[in-house]
């Protein structure tokens, strides 16, 4: 047996009590060489890493820390890589890196119970400690986030918010919901400015969920950018034309462009000729809300039912509609009336 075969070997005797679904800690050897000339000697240095199967061929990879829990992004690795190197440590696995990842969840399951029932600062404690396991854990950043802005300390919110933009899995869909909320409480709080970035980033890992663009939209509006309004406006409703807040939104801002008093009651800005022809038109073309009628071709403006005398909704989709875990979607399906939007 070749040592391909002999590794591969042990890899599938190390998990056959996982179900055969990889999930377990390995190993790899990294060649140190310390000093220099005649000095220099070779010392080999081991990695571990936290292995979990994605497909069949396919594995992602993410170190474990001095803490024995895995931390940072993942790297993704075909079967044959994983077999040719890296070595199964199933004792370290169950003796180390369970129990330390069953603590962090506690702390993490804690926190979110007590953030929940009000209890603001043992949810803090619960939190740090986590981050005192995992300091890159997403979710125990974006909580620590959220409490800081319902405590009004708009500084710690900030700096939470930088962190979680330097890590990349904060926005490939796991603990999406997360994001939006925190998204959501950050432009509550006036940090519109912070919101956008929140919902640019995310949109870099997750192009074609029209929540986060109608997010973005809505955040445009209150900073007045209308152009970047309108652009994220209609990415939302080319996603999902049965949209009923965008479409809300959408007719508020021709309202707001069409009379300058209304403006000016709402605080905004003008909005430019070019940007409000091209939302007519926008609007002009999307399929009518249900209960409501299309812009007929030719008709002003001052058609339009008013809905600046009303507020914009703050709302959270469903997500037992979200085909991920975390994700924050509706699909094409029927309009939702107990949906408020600002996911």
């Amino acid at each position: 047996m070749n040592s391909l075969d002999e590794s591969g070997t042990s890899v599938h005797l190390a998990l056959a009590g996982n179900g055969g679904s990889v999930r377990c800690v390995f190993s790899s050897g990294d060649e140190i060489r310390v000093g220099t000339g005649t000095t220099t000697r070779k010392h080999l240095s081991r990695i571990f890493w936290y292995v979990e199967q994605l497909a069949e061929d396919r594995f992602s990879l993410r170190r474990i820390n001095s803490h024995h829990v895995p931390t940072g992004e993942e790297r993704v690795i075909p079967l044959r890589e994983l077999i040719e190197g890296y070595i199964p440590e199933v004792e370290f696995f169950e003796g180390n890196t369970v129990p330390a990842m069953e603590l962090l969840q506690e702390y993490l399951e804690q926190g979110t119970e007590q953030r929940e029932q009000g209890k603001l600062y043992s949810a803090q404690d619960s939190f740090c400690r986590a981050l005192g396991i995992d300091e890159g854990n997403v979710r125990a950043l974006f909580n620590l986030g959220l409490i800081a802005l319902s405590l009004h300390e708009l500084d710690k919110a900030r700096d939470m918010m930088r962190e979680l933009l330097k890590i990349r899995s904060a926005f490939s869909g796991k603990d999406q919901h997360l994001f939006n909320e925190f998204g959501i409480a950050l432009r509550k709080a006036g940090l519109h400015d912070e919101a956008a970035d929140y919902y640019a980033k995310a949109l870099e890992f997750v192009e074609d969920d029209e929540h986060l663009f109608y997010n973005l939209a809505r955040v445009n509006y209150e900073r007045g950018r209308w152009a970047e309004c309108v652009e994220a406006l209609g990415k939302s409703c080319s996603l999902n034309p049965r949209l009923t807040a965008a479409r809300q939104l959408g007719e508020l801002l021709v309202e707001l462009a069409n009379n300058d008093t209304l403006r000016e009651q709402h605080n905004k800005p003008p909005v430019p000729d070019d940007v409000a022809a091209r939302l007519v038109a926008f609007m002009r073309d999307r399929a009518p809300a249900r209960g409501q009628q299309a812009i007929p071709p030719g008709q002003t403006r001052e058609a339009l039912p008013a809905p600046a005398d009303q507020p914009l909704a703050d709302t959270r989709p469903d997500q037992t509609d979200s085909p991920e875990t975390g994700r924050v979607r509706t699909g094409s399906g029927a309009p939702r009336d107990d949906l408020k939007f600002d996911i």
